[in-house]
């Protein structure tokens, strides 16, 4: 299947790289591709007006889009999305890689995937994703994904830095980075068009027993929590279980940690 990934960054390189190790014909782009090592599939400079990345992208049998939102304008990600789909052919697929970010804070009640948004929401994902299903209909999935965690990406460091007192019993929504990627392989792989995914770790610590252990074990001083209630929410990943997806790492305590830096 020729596969065109457009942002090869922390998620979009291993999904390219896993792809085409699997046997697809992979096209990623950067904005930069100066001084990069070899990959396993072609790199080419984004944006994607140049004649080489138009022709790809007609060519393309599935587009995922893994870039994260531009911080210049709320419409500047959705114009970005939209400016790629406009170049593929009528028969291309796209996977919206999104966010769980676009659920609300909604006091411990499991969200899924068929909640219904205003569509003036100022959430510039989620404008993302209604101007796509407008543009795509069923060509379009869009895969939510949790908090991502991985190689040397790991919130606490971060919670640790801001000096910020946490709400100790708030659940968590995490998945890791190898789940992501097999989530959005197992979508091509399964012709699952159509479809809005959460992708989550199916098990959800709270978020003191959670940051408390992952600091200890990579030797670092916890965050500050604190007992007091908070509001919070919880992303189901029933729906990705349900069309077969099986999570390598359904328990965040299981996540591997051998290779996650540990540089304060």
């Amino acid at each position: 299947m020729n596969c065109i990934v457009i942002g090869t960054g922390w998620l979009g390189n291993p999904l390219a790289g896993s792809l085409a190790r699997k046997g697809h014909s992979v096209t990623g782009t950067r904005r930069s591709v100066d001084g990069l090592s070899e990959t396993d599939y072609q790199l080419l400079a984004y944006p994607p007006e140049t004649t080489a990345m138009k022709d790809r992208l007609n060519e393309a049998d599935v587009v995922i889009l893994a870039f994260p939102p531009s911080r210049s304008s709320a419409e500047q990600y959705t114009n970005d999305c939209v400016s790629v789909c406009k170049l593929i052919s009528r028969d291309c697929k796209v996977i919206l890689t999104s966010s769980t970010s676009v659920y609300e804070v909604n006091s411990g009640t499991c969200v899924e995937e068929d909640v219904v948004y205003d569509t003036e929401s100022t959430n510039r994902i989620h404008r993302a994703e209604h101007a796509l299903r407008t543009l795509l209909g069923d060509r379009l999935t869009i895969v939510r994904l949790a908090g991502l965690i991985g190689p040397n990406r790991h919130p606490v460091r971060n919670m640790i830095k801001s000096g910020s007192v946490y709400a100790a019993n708030q659940p968590i929504n995490v998945i890791h980075q190898q789940d992501a990627v097999g989530l959005i392989e197992y979508v091509i792989e399964h012709q699952l068009w159509g479809e809005t995914i959460n992708g989550c770790a199916p098990e959800h610590p709270t978020r003191g027993a959670y940051y408390t252990w992952m600091a200890n074990e990579l030797k670092l001083t916890p965050p500050l929590f604190e007992d007091a209630s908070a509001e919070s929410k919880l992303v189901s990943s029933e729906k990705s279980l349900k069309l077969g997806y099986q999570y390598q790492f359904p328990n965040p305590f299981d996540f591997p940690l051998d290779y996650i830096s540990v540089t304060a």
